[in-house]
């Protein structure tokens, strides 16, 4: 049995392709949990996360429409001045020119489908939109304003 255990450890050393220092845990102290050890290391290899700083650097979700909560019923891109996004009936597509203090949208299509229960909110974020003067990234946040400087619609990076 002794003459096994080595075999063993090399066949288990070399199913791991990462190399690592193993060290026996101290007296008294139980060794570390696997899922711990694993979480760790995919942690360390994790990309950095992305903080968002211009409207086009990443997808958005709407969380936020006219100072309410509304959960995640909405995604957009709008990268390259147009608006590309999946809202709580169907798709929404448009236009919009400026970033930052200057915000307009030019076209935007919603279509309308009767059987939607949620098509007054679909209806409600396009108005949103439109009224929208102004799209800041603040601290991550997507933010559009309406001329009276009002916060319309909040968006979290996805």
């Amino acid at each position: 049995m002794l003459r096994i255990a080595p075999l063993l450890l090399l066949f288990l050393a070399a199913c791991d392709p990462t190399p690592r220092e193993v060290s026996a845990p101290a007296p008294g102290r139980p060794a570390p949990s696997r899922g711990a050890e694993i979480a760790a290391l995919e942690a360390a290899n994790a990309p950095p996360e992305i903080i968002p700083t211009q409207i086009s650097d990443v997808d958005w979700a709407l969380t936020v429409l006219n100072d309410r909560l509304v959960g995640r019923v909405m995604e957009v891109d709008l990268s390259g001045g147009q608006i590309d996004g999946t809202g709580p009936c169907q798709d929404i597509r448009g236009n919009y020119f400026g970033t930052g203090e200057i915000f307009v949208v030019e076209t935007i299509v919603v279509p309308r489908l009767p059987d939607c229960e949620r098509a007054t909110l679909q209806e409600e974020i396009a108005i949103a939109m439109i009224d929208a003067r102004s799209a800041h990234v603040e601290n991550g946040v997507l933010v559009m304003r309406d001329a009276g400087g009002i916060i319309r619609l909040e968006f979290l990076p996805l």
